[in-house]
């Protein structure tokens, strides 16, 4: 008697793996995908946070301050370029804006982070 797998056991073993590669390779790329993307807005969240708490400090409203600002002044850890990185982009964010309002209803400073080439010309720089 012979040992050893047949052509058609080793056929079936090798479609059921393929199986289970296909069902599993899209969801770990889903997971991941939403995994990074939460990760850019808890970042983005962080950051806006960082210039709202920026502009009670300085007392300032209806201005922006640079992401770069917010890293110099330590309202912002970075990594160990002393930078931070979008992830869904892998770009530097330090070049960035969080736009500051003031919003009368509420009595309170909003921040929304923006790029910079979408200010208004009329913005000014908190200081």
């Amino acid at each position: 008697m012979k040992k050893g797998f047949t052509l058609i056991e080793i056929l079936v073993v090798i479609v059921l793996l393929s199986t289970i590669i296909v069902i599993a390779v899209p969801s770990i790329t889903k997971i991941r995908t939403n995994v990074i993307e939460k990760k850019a807005e808890s970042q983005k969240v962080e950051i806006e946070s960082a210039g709202v708490f920026y502009s009670y400090d300085k007392n300032v409203k209806n201005c922006y301050v640079k992401v770069e600002t917010l890293i110099n002044d330590k309202y912002l850890k970075t990594d160990q370029n002393n930078d931070i990185i979008n992830p869904l982009t892998n770009n530097s964010l330090k070049n960035n804006v969080v736009k500051i309002t003031w919003v009368e209803k509420s009595k309170k400073n909003i921040g929304v982070l923006m790029n910079i080439d979408e200010l208004d010309s009329q913005e000014t720089e908190c200081e």
